[in-house]
């Protein structure tokens, strides 16, 4: 009887252990992503999340340190967002929690964004003033949804 009760709780100190592990090496593995777009003419949408490469789901943090920031082609902070929590991430899912509406002037713009301690991702960006109408011009894989104030390169 004592030694099956032993067994026991050692095999639930076990899973417990690897649960953690298991959601530390989730972690490890999840990839920031970044999108953006324009919906209406000058107002820039970017968003930026975490894409989940495996198949075990990522329960969340309430240390996620995220934030993203739109530095001008001089190196200036143009506007900064952070967020402190995430929430579940189910295996396969991309999810896009930070999403900021920002108005800028025509111009060539980097957004770089990082959560988790992760070394953070920068992407280059445009804001094109073609006769008077403003659009973004951006990599092809950034841009979603595309609307008529959009264009890649």
């Amino acid at each position: 009887m004592k030694r099956s009760l032993l067994l026991g709780i050692l095999a639930a100190l076990l899973l417990a252990g690897c649960g953690q592990f298991g959601q530390e090496s989730v972690e490890k593995d999840l990839e920031l992503k970044i999108k953006m777009t324009m919906k209406a003419e000058g107002e820039l949408h970017l968003s930026a999340g975490l894409h989940n490469p495996r198949k075990a789901d990522y329960e969340g943090t309430e240390s996620f340190d995220g934030y993203i920031e739109v530095i001008n082609e001089l190196g200036e902070v143009q506007s900064r967002g952070e967020t402190y929590s995430f929430a579940k991430l189910t295996g396969g899912e991309t999810l896009y929690p930070l999403t900021y509406r920002l108005t800028l002037q025509p111009g060539k713009y980097t957004a770089r964004y990082s959560a988790l301690g992760k070394e953070p991702v920068e992407v280059e960006f445009q804001i094109l003033d073609k006769d008077g109408t403003l659009y973004l011009r951006a990599p092809a894989e950034l841009i979603d949804p595309n609307t008529e104030f959009t264009s890649t390169w």
